[in-house]
C-alpha cells in the first residue's frame, strides 16, 4: 500500500461570496514519483472568463508534461513549485489563489490508485454534473457552437469543413480559423470499450493522414468525446499520441482557440 495526498481544484466565480465549484482533482506522492490530475469544467462553463480558461489551459499543459514524464521528476515544477517535494500540494494550496484554488491536501493509502482516483473524481466532481439523456452528435456540435456564440464569435465557426489528407479528403463537424486552423470532431460513444476504441483509432488514423500534408502541419484537431457508458482512457491516450486534443466538455474547445485572431474561414 502506498501513501498519497490529493487536493480538489475549485473555481470561485465570485471570490467574495466564497461559493466554490469543484472542477478537478490532483493527486501526488513524492515517494512514488507520481502525479495525476483531471479537470471537468462543465459546471463552471457559463461562469468562466477568457482569463480563467487560459489559466486552466496553462495548468493543464504544465501538469500533462509532468504526468507524461516529458520532464524529469526531480526537475519538474508546477507554477514554479518543485513536484519532488513531499509538501508539494501544501505549497500549491498556499500559493495559488483568487478564482482558482487548490484545497488543503488530504491523505489516502491505496494499492489501486486508478480506481481510487476515479472514485475521488466521481465523488467530488463528476457526480455533481448532470449529463442530459439522449445526447447526440448534433447536441455536442450545438454545444460547441453555443460556447463560441456566448463569446460573440459564433459566426466564425464553419460547419462541415473538409480537411485534405494524403490518401483522401475528410469531412469534419466544425472548423475555426484563428492563428491557425482548428478542426473539431465529435464522438458519441456507448457501444462498449472495443467498438469505442476502434472509433477513436479511426479518428487518429484520419489525423495522421491529414498531417502527412505540409498544409496541415500547423493545424489542430480537437475531439469532443461523450460517453454514455464507461470511459475508454486507452482510446483517449491513443488520440493524444496522434496529436489530437481530447475534450469531455464541448465548451472547453474554446480554450484552445486564439480568440483575438479569429476570422472568416475563407
Amino acid at each position: 500500500m502506498a501513501e498519497y495526498r490529493y487536493s480538489l481544484v475549485r473555481y470561485f466565480a465570485d471570490p467574495i461570496r466564497d461559493e466554490p465549484l469543484n472542477v478537478g482533482v490532483i493527486i501526488h506522492s513524492s515517494a512514488e514519483h507520481h502525479i495525476a490530475f483531471r479537470f471537468d469544467l462543465r459546471r463552471a462553463s457559463t461562469k468562466l472568463s477568457s482569463a480563467d480558461r487560459d489559466s486552466f489551459k496553462h495548468f493543464q499543459e504544465e501538469l500533462e508534461a509532468i504526468e507524461r514524464e516529458e520532464i524529469a521528476w526531480h526537475t519538474a515544477r508546477f507554477e514554479n513549485i518543485p513536484v519532488s517535494e513531499p509538501d508539494f500540494l501544501f505549497k500549491v494550496a498556499d500559493n495559488i489563489g483568487n478564482k482558482i484554488r487548490f484545497s488543503a491536501p488530504r491523505g489516502l493509502v491505496t494499492d489501486k490508485l486508478g480506481e481510487t482516483f476515479d472514485d475521488l473524481f466521481a465523488r467530488f466532481v463528476s457526480a455533481e454534473v448532470s449529463i442530459p439523456p439522449g445526447t447526440t452528435k448534433r447536441t455536442l456540435v450545438r454545444q460547441v457552437k453555443e460556447a463560441f456564440s456566448e463569446r460573440g464569435i459564433g459566426e466564425y465557426v464553419k460547419a462541415n469543413p473538409t480537411v485534405q489528407g494524403k490518401h483522401r479528403d475528410y469531412k469534419l463537424k466544425l472548423g475555426i480559423r484563428h492563428s491557425h486552423k482548428t478542426f473539431v470532431e465529435v464522438l458519441n460513444l456507448g457501444e462498449g470499450s472495443e467498438k469505442d476504441y476502434r472509433a477513436m483509432a479511426a479518428v487518429g488514423r484520419l489525423w495522421r493522414d491529414a498531417r502527412g500534408l505540409r498544409t496541415n502541419r500547423s493545424a489542430d484537431l480537437c475531439v469532443v468525446v461523450h460517453y454514455s457508458k464507461s470511459r475508454v482512457k486507452e482510446g483517449e491516450q491513443l488520440l493524444k499520441d496522434d496529436g489530437v486534443q481530447v475534450f469531455l466538455d464541448p465548451a472547453a474547445v474554446l480554450a484552445g482557440v486564439d480568440i483575438e485572431r479569429v476570422r472568416d474561414w475563407d
